[in-house]
């Protein structure tokens, strides 16, 4: 057994024998209880069970954190040395920095924004850092995206040597792209895959196919997601294949994807089964249902379950519209005719959601601009996650306007059930000057008015904005605001929280040059 399998034997053991308690475990002793190793049975010297097992897990704790007991010199299974690094290290103030997010509070917060920081710019961690950071990212999932492009050649190869840290192995010394890709788990595959798409998108297409038939549903799946990089009609065959397959989420992949190409035949397909079903006449809008669901609905990815309390047969047909481009019912003035003959209809819900789906992946700005603001349900896909799409398909300028246009219609004071309150949490782009004082204005006023008094949802979107707002005018914002609120305010702790995130944000710009 390799010695970083005997440390897990170990460790787990340890772990078991501290859930069940030594009363249970009897007066046995601990060589007994847990495979102590050579190198560390003589290390234990305590004088009863509960101290031997806590001075175990000292031992063992180390052994993890170093990344693995490695093997003595002389030993046939000796480790290739770490490669060369390709990203440059970052900055000695943005190493402080990193230093400063590792030991204070809120740790992921402001590690979240470091490590945004640090893939923007293209720099690396420090390396005394990643044994830490790769175990944040064991524990974290929601980190690994920002963490994994900044770990390093050496990082990389540190995680290849503790089974815990796996999911950061993605680039092994003297291992090709296709070795990866062939021998890698599944992390390590998608790594390979997703370098691969942005270089070699057919080469990339040729490695899932090869491996298609033999690899389970659930990453198969995970292949296809990382077509969405440069996704091009040459890729519309292959998902066209994947239409056939036997597992559901599989199918729905592949017609998401057909469906963010206009052209693709999925599409003409699904425009003509919808336009048989959905027309305008002097008397309104007319809707024909589907009264089962075929076996071509079901390979185009039509889920047929629906919702609780969601009937099917309006779900099946919510799924196709969602599908179309808008362009296809309106363009220009006749989109708000449309929106307006959709509400005087019983279907209204799926109707207007159906629609805002469509506008998100067409990108339709036209579209998106009349749907935005509307009370729209959230059956198909998450309401937010929509909407912020609608919204980001806008301008910038136009964007931060609509915004601005909409806190001014309603001036009543900031709180959870504020119309305008769930759009600003949408607002996640590096704000001009302009809005972002504004913004800071509006609830500078609010903050002032209700020092005594806030609810949660409005203190943790303030405290958002800190991500977004320029950081340069952390100074102006500080002076306008602090010295006016009371030492005892509720308000105060979110506000200077909010204050000291601008100024880290600050901080870390000015040391990308050091």
């Amino acid at each position: 057994m390799a010695t970083w399998e005997v440390g897990c034997v170990v460790w787990e053991a340890l772990v078991k024998a501290v859930l069940l308690g030594t009363q249970r475990l009897g007066k046995r002793p601990l060589a007994e209880i847990v495979p102590l190793s050579e190198e560390m049975e003589p290390l234990i010297d305590g004088d009863s069970l509960e101290v031997e097992i806590l001075q175990a897990l000292a031992i063992a704790s180390v052994q993890r954190r170093a990344g693995r007991v490695f093997p003595r010199v002389g030993d046939e299974t000796m480790l290739e040395v770490a490669p060369e690094e390709r990203l440059p290290l970052c900055s000695a103030a943005a190493r402080d920095l990193l230093q400063e997010c590792l030991q204070g509070e809120e740790v992921e917060e402001r590690l979240r924004l470091w490590l945004g920081w640090a893939q923007e710019v293209g720099v690396r961690v420090p390396p005394e850092f990643l044994p830490d950071l790769l175990e944040v990212g064991r524990q974290s999932r929601e980190l690994r995206p920002l963490l994994l492009p900044v770990l390093g050649d050496r990082g990389y190869w540190l995680a290849a040597q503790n089974p815990d840290w796996a999911y950061g192995a993605l680039a092994v010394v003297g291992v090709t792209a296709e070795q990866g890709w062939r021998e890698g788990n599944l992390p390590t595959r998608l790594f390979w895959l997703q370098r691969m798409r942005s270089r070699d998108p057919a080469l990339a297409r040729d490695w899932v196919r090869e491996v298609w038939e033999v690899h389970k549903a659930g990453d198969r799946t995970e292949y296809l997601k990382t077509f969405h990089q440069d996704l091009t009609a040459a890729d519309e065959p292959f998902l066209e294949e994947a239409l056939g397959d036997k597992s559901q989420q599989v199918r729905e992949m592949a017609a998401r994807l057909l469906t963010q190409l206009p052209e693709s035949g999925l599409v003409q397909r699904v425009t003509q089964w919808v336009s048989g079903r959905l027309g305008r006449s002097p008397q309104g809008l007319k809707v024909t249902l589907p009264e089962t669901m075929t076996p071509p609905m079901r390979r185009d990815g039509v889920r047929e379950k629906p919702p609780a309390k969601v009937p099917p047969q309006p779900w099946w047909f919510l799924q196709q519209l969602a599908r179309v481009p808008p362009r296809v019912w309106a363009q220009g003035e006749e989109i708000e005719v449309w929106l307006g003959l959709a509400r005087e209809h019983p279907l209204w819900e799926y109707l207007l959601e159906g629609w805002a789906i469509a506008a998100m992946i067409h990108q339709d700005r036209n579209w998106a601009r009349c749907l935005l603001g509307l009370e729209i349900s959230g059956r198909l896909e998450g309401g937010q996650e929509r909407d912020r799409r609608l919204l980001h398909s806008l301008p910038l300028e136009e964007r931060e306007a609509w915004i601005l246009g909409h806190l001014q219609a309603h001036p009543e004071r900031m709180s959870k059930r504020h119309p305008s309150l769930r759009l600003l949490q949408l607002c996640d782009w590096p704000w001009s000057d302009g809005f972002s004082r504004a913004i800071f204005q509006r609830f500078r006023g609010d903050i002032l008015g209700s020092q005594d008094h806030y609810d949660w949802a409005v203190r943790s979107t303030f405290r958002q904005f800190s991500c977004w707002m320029n950081p340069q005018l952390q100074g102006e914002f500080r002076e306008s605001l602090l010295p006016q609120m009371k030492p005892q305010s509720y308000w105060r702790q979110t506000v200077e929280q909010f204050l000291d995130l601008l100024e880290f944000r600050e901080r870390l710009e000015e040391g990308n040059g050091e």
